[in-house]
């Protein structure tokens, strides 16, 4: 992958680090990664820029017990990115759950494998820009929208599909995470979905 594709990738996660989650040199950051595809080699590197001080780990060169001491080693408020070509397994140890239960900040990339291709590798990095004022201001206004709708209407050439009664409570995904238990989730984000 190109060095320019790296760079754009490590200023979009520079700016959620910063914007969304927070993140300063004062606490540890934790990037646990593999190098098994395309797209888990370019987040790596850009995690390399965006956090020069960060504590790097190779999940498939580094023994269970050696992760684990890491993870121990972290405190509340600091931030681990798990950049994953399919999905890490720590025998019944789910990390970013066991993460978030110390209050720790985790910004996961999984299934990074399955996007091969340049093109998927660059809409994935695109995906990861971060604006905070529009991310927050649309996401509470169409959550606000969906709260308050009726039902829907999905338009398809000449058919219609409509919904009549009211939503269930939206959920959003925006990188605001001011009324949450936890900080972080799954990446890319800027969802705002709702169900009847």
């Amino acid at each position: 992958m190109s060095t320019t594709l790296v760079h754009h990738a490590s200023q979009n996660l520079k700016d959620t680090l910063r914007d969304a989650f927070l993140h300063d040199e004062n606490t540890t950051a934790l990037v646990i990664y593999d190098l098994i595809s395309p797209l888990s080699r370019v987040l790596t590197d850009a995690y390399r820029i965006a956090l020069p001080n960060g504590i790097f780990i190779n999940f498939h060169d580094t023994e269970t017990d050696d992760i684990m001491s890491q993870i121990e080693a972290l405190n509340s408020g600091d931030f681990v990115a798990l950049v994953q070509s399919t999905s890490f397994r720590l025998s019944a140890f789910r990390i970013r759950i066991e993460l978030f239960k110390k209050k720790i900040k985790v910004a996961e990339h999984p299934h990074l494998g399955r996007m091969r291709r340049d093109d998927e590798v660059e809409h994935y990095v695109n995906a990861l820009a971060y604006d905070k004022q529009y991310y927050h201001h649309t996401g509470h206004t169409l959550k606000n929208m969906l709260q308050t709708a009726s039902g829907a209407v999905v338009h398809s050439g000449d058919e219609k599909l409509i919904y009549r009664g009211g939503f269930e409570n939206p959920k959003i995904n925006i990188g605001d995470y001011r009324e949450m238990n936890n900080t972080g989730g799954q990446f890319p984000i800027g969802e705002v979905f709702g169900s009847f």
